[in-house]
């Protein structure tokens, strides 16, 4: 499976005002593939294990073809982004099929995830998302075909996190990684989760120096996602040792994590579809009709204009129908016979009118 490159807050502002690449916010879930061939359904994991998923999320795919979805199972809904049948496709037309697919399905827990692709839609809900605290947003460029390797020109990522100094209140025995906490507003200092030390930098090479101090009797630096339910740090990540900063309820106060709490859906609480959107989206349906057409050019102008078979050879059956009722009709009119008396009285009227313009 592709895995989209981690990136800073200034790559960001070079993709959201390049509009060769859209935007999706991203969803924190089980990864998974759905293989729909022959009518048959199975999921596959990120690793290539099968992932049991409801079944009623895969129940109502469309049968008649074949095709796999790239998609994330999260919140109870299956959010999907991509169709790998023919990988050679670029992403835009890739991700129009797969919305298509999941149009037919018509269930509120089956969905493609939004798309953002004009600078003014990607920066207005790059914003509201922030706002929102969701995980994040993943950056694909439009004419990308797929690959499943993690390469930047493919696909970016970017996580909003947040920082906060916590009191390293015990180190792990042959771990590179401390248990942290903070002080809540009785003075009690509270474990919020275990911190691993990785990367290489000024502070994890001390790291030996600030093993030693021993317990709650550091301040570190970490940033995490977001504050579960239980008041846990997610996915925290070491930054630094604070050895300027006291471990104390001054210094290190659990009001740090209020209002940090996760936007458990997608990015839509406001509306962030433009009018840009819409027409991009409708530009996308319209390119994947002439690329539908464009297979059928070669001396059929009928198919060319979008005419399936059976309206081109439909209409060749009513032309010749009404070239063989002309036909019988003109037949007709050959065979009557033709009156002399009218004939002779067409002659006579036409030289009395002649001899009485000679007088």
């Amino acid at each position: 499976m592709l895995i989209p490159k981690t990136i800073d807050a200034d790559h960001v502002k070079r993709l959201i005002a390049d509009d060769a690449w859209c935007m999706q916010p991203k969803v924190d879930g089980v990864r998974c593939q759905v293989h729909v061939v022959g009518g048959n359904v199975t999921t596959y994991g990120r690793t290539g294990n099968t992932v049991h998923i409801p079944h009623e999320l895969v129940a109502d795919l469309p049968r008649g073809f074949d095709y796999v979805l790239d998609a994330e199972w999260a919140w109870d809904v299956l959010w999907v982004w991509d169709n790998l049948q023919n990988p050679d496709r670029p992403y835009w037309l890739r991700f129009t099929t797969a919305a298509e697919i999941v149009g037919a399905v018509n269930r509120p827990d089956v969905r493609k995830v939004q798309c953002w692709r004009t600078e003014k839609a990607k920066a207005r809900a790059f914003e509201i998302g922030k706002r929102q605290r969701i995980e994040g947003f993943v950056f694909r460029r439009l004419e990308a075909r797929y690959e499943p390797i993690s390469c930047a020109d493919l696909a970016c990522r970017f996580k909003f996190r947040f920082r906060c100094e916590v009191v390293v209140m015990d180190m792990v025995p042959g771990k590179r990684s401390f248990q942290c906490g903070m002080y809540d507003q009785h003075g009690d200092l509270i474990p919020v989760g275990g911190v691993p030390v990785s990367g290489k930098n000024q502070y994890t090479y001390a790291w030996g120096k600030y093993q030693g101090a021993g317990p709650c009797a550091m301040v570190a630096e970490v940033e995490a996602l977001y504050v579960t339910d239980r008041g846990q740090l997610f996915q925290p990540k070491f930054v630094r040792f604070r050895p300027e900063k006291n471990p104390c309820p001054e210094d290190c106060p659990i009001s740090q994590l209020d209002g940090l709490e996760p936007h458990c859906g997608p990015v839509g609480a406001e509306p962030v579809e433009t009018k840009e959107d819409r027409e991009s989206e409708r530009e996308a349906k319209e390119l994947i009709r002439a690329e539908k057409r464009g297979k059928h050019k070669r001396g059929d102008r009928a198919e060319a204009d979008g005419l399936p078979a059976w309206a081109k050879y439909l209409g060749l059956g009513v032309l010749v129908v009404i070239g063989l009722a002309l036909a019988v009709f003109v037949g007709v009119l050959m065979r009557q016979p033709i009156s002399v008396s009218r004939v002779r009285h067409a002659i006579g009227g036409g030289g009395g009118g002649g001899g009485g313009g000679g007088e």
